[in-house]
């Protein structure tokens, strides 16, 4: 009751599946979540949900068990259990138009086929289960159709498109050899480069002119321009590195 067990050595609680709803709706990660489980007194598991924007639904109520539908005699094992059967046989019906519900969805189980009662928990939901689509949940597979021919262009866009082209062309004789070689990113990173090898020697002369004298003295003249190339040499290497 409220658990479920992983090859008998792994445990993960009603009140474990809800602290981490709850952790997903504070971090904004889901805007709605469809819950189904199929185990043994697989409602008990969605009895301690009190994240919003929750649907959920147990393949047996309390005190159930959840019975395999066949078995595959060669190699001894339960191949799928009744309840996932069933879900199966109708999911494998939906179209990415279909007009299934959640309700619908929940109506379809026979209680005398699974030996259980399948439980539908929506007090956590904003909306019915019967307006609510099974397809905002599960993604529908629709046909796949392939497009032979070109697809049409309206005239309005065609001409916005030749106009383009031209303006482009048009541009293209005026454009050096080495922006059209050469992506525009490269091309200023090229420039960037080489003015700040010019603010380099710029900045080496202003360092050289505020250097003192011989009579110990320094040119006063010299000491703005040599701070307004040392600020420009290093905010030029930044946005450059």
């Amino acid at each position: 009751e409220e658990f479920i067990k992983f090859q008998d050595w792994e445990e993960l609680t009603s009140t474990d599946i809800a602290d981490a709803f709850k952790q997903m709706q504070q971090q904004r990660r889901y805007k709605q979540i469809f819950w189904v489980s199929d185990t043994c007194q697989a409602a008990t598991l969605q009895n301690q949900f009190y994240s919003p924007g929750v649907l959920a639904i147990g393949s047996s109520g309390k005190k159930e068990n959840s019975y395999s539908h066949h078995i595959d005699h060669e190699i001894g094992v339960a191949v799928i259990d009744r309840f996932t059967f069933h879900a199966l046989d109708k999911l494998e019906r939906l179209s990415p138009s279909s007009p299934e519900t959640v309700q619908s969805f929940t109506s379809w189980f026979n209680p005398l086929q699974l030996k259980a009662h399948p439980e539908l928990r929506s007090d956590l939901f904003d909306r019915s289960p019967s307006s609510t689509l099974l397809t905002e949940f599960l993604a529908a597979t629709g046909r796949p159709r392939f497009q032979k021919n070109l697809l049409p262009v309206s005239p309005a866009k065609q001409v916005a498109a030749d106009g383009w082209l031209r303006r482009n062309v048009s541009m293209a004789p005026s454009l050096s050899s080495e922006w059209i070689t050469k992506s525009p990113w490269e091309a200023t990173l090229e420039r960037g480069q080489e003015l700040l090898q010019q603010l380099r020697v710029q900045t080496q002369l202003s360092v050289d002119a505020f250097r003192p004298k011989e009579d110990g003295r320094r040119s006063e003249k010299s000491l703005p321009l040599w701070a307004a190339a040392f600020g420009t040499l290093c905010l030029t290497s930044a946005v450059i590195l």
